[in-house]
């Protein structure tokens, strides 16, 4: 056999070898191009997918909430079959039924006692992204909580004893109240027509809230108290604040609050008066005094309006509404130590919402006695409604739903809505 002379491959450059390596590179590099276009585009449609859903979730949620704003307004479970409403975005069904009964979806929405409802919405996009939530609600009557004496989110305290003499006997109330503590043992202390109309569900006072949203036009006064702009619109009232702490803290001799037409001070940080207090006005006038907490000596709780010595008053006195966060007092023993000593007092219209409230009432020595009264029916609460004038309650809404705890719920979207 002959043999092959592989002399002549010995110097000949390794060209082909280099070319076929080249090839095999620019093969795994196109590959791996592939592949990871591949991966981008299932990544970039898998998060359009997720983004997609996100946003039907959230298109479902805003259907809730404009459902709870149509039954607010409506006060009927059909208003939300209404055609002539716009829903939200890719809002494509809507519905609400009471717990207890699923089938009636079209009844009035009963406040007083207040209904438990099931809102159900269904989203959808139109690209095949999908949701459907569900929860429950209290519907509450916010009217009444200014159709009371007393409405307090905390406790209601008439002492039977106040800095060291009796006053239980000289308190008297005439009127309902709805307190949230369970602990109503005011009632035997105090004296007069009162009866506790329910415990649980007062919501927290929103002055805060409340407070600012009326900066513009409020109206600054000075230390004479003079609300007194009259006509028949509201007109806002506040004060410059005197101290870190406090809005006004008064400790003159026998303040006076003059009052002509709808008056709303603002505070803040809350207002106490040393001395007792007289109100000038008409019973077709109406205060109404917004405060915050404010802390006026250490170790005080916080407090938003302290009539600390009562009040003075000639029967024939304003309409008044006390509204704040924090604690309202009216206690007859502050520095003039028991108010105005020379009668009785009594406001024939008032009405307390609060977080928590304490009344004590003259000393026993002198036989004087404070006299607190809400009338019935109220004359004046729905107006004060439809004007917007009071916290908690928008303009011509008496009305809120208060979520149930563990209710809200995610359905499967490819269920069809009951």
């Amino acid at each position: 056999m002959r043999e092959k002379d592989l002399s002549s491959w010995a110097g000949r450059p390794a060209g082909g070898f280099v070319l076929v390596g080249v090839v095999m590179f620019v093969l795994a590099l196109t590959i791996l191009g592939l592949t990871l276009f591949g991966l981008s585009s299932f990544e970039a449609q898998f998060l359009g997918n997720s983004r997609a859903e996100v946003q039907t979730f959230y298109d479902a949620s805003s259907g809730i909430e404009w459902a709870k704003q149509i039954l607010v307004v409506k006060q009927s479970l059909s208003a939300l079959k209404d055609p002539a409403l716009t829903r939200p975005a890719n809002v494509v069904y809507v519905n609400a039924f009471r717990v207890v009964n699923p089938a009636d979806s079209t009844g009035p929405l009963s406040l007083f006692p207040p209904d438990s409802i099931e809102i159900r919405v269904v989203a959808d996009n139109g690209t095949g992204a999908r949701a459907m939530l569900g929860a429950r609600f209290l519907a509450q009557s916010l009217d009444t909580l200014y159709k009371h004496l007393i409405s307090s989110s905390s406790t209601i305290n008439v002492p039977v004893n106040f800095n060291g003499s009796p006053r239980g006997n000289q308190t008297f109330l005439n009127g309902s109240t709805w307190q949230n503590s369970a602990d109503i043992s005011w009632w035997s202390v105090a004296r007069g027509l009162h009866f506790v109309d329910n415990v649980g569900g007062v919501p927290y006072p929103e002055v805060a809230a409340f407070i600012s949203a009326h900066p513009a036009e409020a109206q600054a006064i000075g230390a004479t108290y003079h609300l007194d702009l009259g006509g028949s619109g509201p007109h806002y009232y506040t004060s410059a604040p005197q101290g870190a702490n406090y809005t006004v803290w008064d400790s003159n001799g026998g303040p006076k609050i003059r009052v002509r037409g709808l008056a709303v001070w603002m505070l803040p940080r809350g207002v106490r008066f040393e001395n007792f207090v007289q109100l000038d006005g008409s019973v077709n006038d109406t205060l109404i005094i917004v405060a915050g907490g404010g802390t006026f000596n250490p170790g005080d709780p916080p407090t938003g309006i302290w009539f600390a010595a009562g009040f003075k008053t000639d029967n024939n006195d304003p309409v008044t509404y006390l509204v704040s966060d924090a604690r309202v007092a009216i206690e007859y023993g502050g520095a003039n130590n028991d108010g105005e000593k020379s009668r009785s007092t009594s406001l024939a219209y008032l009405s307390i919402f609060a977080n928590g409230v304490v009344i004590a009432g003259p000393n026993a020595d002198r036989g004087n006695t404070l006299t607190l009264a809400h009338p019935f029916p109220d004359p004046v609460a729905a107006r004060l409604y439809t004007l917007g004038v009071l916290p908690n309650i928008a303009a011509g809404h008496a009305a809120r739903f208060q979520a149930m705890a563990g209710s809200w719920r995610q359905f499967d979207a490819t269920d069809e809505p009951d």
